[in-house]
């Protein structure tokens, strides 16, 4: 009786649409779910992650030639649409319990990749005016998710040495 009251007052909505969700849907409806297409590594550049025009090479004309401090880099999913929704939820609308989500997604995307696996997962730290603001690192709460997925260790040996920007007002 309790859960449907507050269902009745609070209807659960899909985080990216809005729409009501089912039953049996978390977080996302059907519709939500399934534009989230995992990305091909094979189709995107190793180094920036844009779309290539043939799969022969795997860095596209703009990385062709320049270093690299990434031997490889990956994503799930493109950062819009529902991802992104799933993503600025976790960071911004106090939803920590997307992280689960988004450390499976990141699990399975890793294994599709057959990288191998790290020896630690290590979270990025938050300036403390960013902790003390939002109450929880999500880099630590997807850190820890991923970790017992991977059966790895969380290194918390980060240390923030300055008050930097936001990384959602730089360019690339």
């Amino acid at each position: 009786m309790l859960f449907s009251l507050s269902s009745l007052l609070y209807p659960p909505l899909c985080l990216s649409c809005d729409g009501l969700l089912e039953e049996d849907e978390k977080h996302l409806c059907q519709a939500c779910m399934d534009l989230l297409v995992p990305l091909d590594p094979i189709a995107h550049c190793i180094y920036c992650l844009r779309c290539l025009e043939s799969e022969k090479f795997r860095v596209c004309p703009e990385c062709r030639g320049k270093r690299s401090v990434f031997k490889e880099i990956s994503s799930v999913f493109p950062f819009s649409g529902p991802a992104g929704s799933l993503i600025k939820g976790l960071k911004y609308n106090q939803q920590p319990y997307l992280a689960e989500s988004i450390a499976s997604w990141i699990f399975v995307q890793w294994e599709s990749l057959k990288w191998p696996s790290p020896d630690a997962i290590v979270p990025v730290p938050l300036s403390w005016i960013k902790m003390n603001r939002r109450g929880y690192n999500q880099t630590a709460l997807i850190a820890k998710q991923l970790a017992q997925y991977m059966k790895i260790p969380v290194l918390d040996c980060l240390q923030r040495s300055s008050l930097s920007k936001s990384q959602a007002g730089l360019k690339k």
